[in-house]
């Protein structure tokens, strides 16, 4: 990320563009409470830590200054990995707590030995953190600014629906480029992104919306099938090789389910073309 912002070129444009958005909201409303900024692949790292304090009087009960001090402990522990790759915290989530190895919905008010946090840590290059800011102060001074992860989001929306209780694997298909993700419980592992997402299908198929809603006549519809096949098979040979990173984190279980996620029906493209590449990878079949 620190390597992808360099040179006046970048900045000027990550800046224009940056306060370009905050413009057109403030025309739009002059008053916000909050400002929430989604951060897509590759604009952010999320990273996922866990720390764990040992208590010197378990009969007394966790307060919510204790669980504070040992986040921010957390955060201490992750200050090398900001400067050495030159990127900045914005955001953090607990994702589980646990008190005497046991998970818990809240740690405060329990007792015990030992208090664990598990927490994802969002980090962003500070160039762009400095136009957010700027932009901000120059069109919401009053507002309150927060980032969130669109993999965040994503996460949050699948386990309303239950789809975490098994390790499931993520292609984030949206816009130019596909995040890969291994989702497991409080896990979230970036495998690592590929320069060919939906966007970049429709750039070489005019008509790829109109074929997923079913609306193209006989014929350029079979033609339209016949080049989308070796189309989604340089789509999977991008994102193929960051599902090996599962063998390099090493103790993840395997994944028993596979998401697409994408705001436009020509995600569904994708899924019949998915299902067999991942067959012949894993040499089972996740459910999609």
């Amino acid at each position: 990320l620190g390597e992808k912002f360099g040179g006046r070129g970048v900045s000027h444009i990550i800046r224009d563009g940056v306060l370009k958005i905050f413009k057109d909201a403030n025309e739009a409303s002059r008053h916000l409470d909050e400002i929430f900024i989604v951060l897509s692949d590759p604009f952010f790292s999320d990273t996922a830590f866990s720390k764990t304090l040992y208590r010197p009087s378990p009969a007394v009960k966790i307060t919510s200054d204790e669980i504070s001090s040992l986040l921010g402990e957390l955060k201490k522990t992750t200050a090398s990995l900001s400067v050495k790759n030159d990127l900045v915290l914005v955001a953090e989530e607990v994702l589980t707590d646990k008190v005497n190895g046991y998970e818990v919905l809240s740690a405060e008010g329990y007792k015990g030995k030992s208090l664990e946090i598990s927490a994802v840590l969002t980090f962003i290059n500070p160039l762009m953190k400095e136009a957010a800011e700027n932009a901000k102060e120059k069109f919401f001074p009053r507002s309150r600014l927060k980032y969130i992860s669109d993999s965040r989001l994503l996460r949050h929306a699948l386990k309303i629906f239950g789809a975490l209780e098994e390790p499931a694997l993520l292609f984030d298909i949206d816009g130019e480029s596909t995040g890969v993700y291994f989702l497991s419980g409080d896990k979230i592992e970036h495998l690592g992104t590929s320069a060919f997402g939906v966007k970049t299908l429709e750039r070489r198929f005019s008509h790829l919306s109109r074929y997923a809603h079913g609306m193209l006549e006989e014929n350029l519809k079979d033609k339209t099938e016949t080049a989308l096949k070796p189309a989604i098979l340089d789509w999977w040979e991008g994102v193929s090789p960051h599902l090996k990173n599962l063998e390099q984190l090493g103790g993840l279980p395997p994944p028993k389910k596979c998401f697409i996620a994408g705001r436009d029906q020509s995600a569904n493209i994708f899924l019949p073309y998915l299902s067999n590449y991942l067959k012949s990878f894993f040499g089972f079949e996740p459910d999609l």
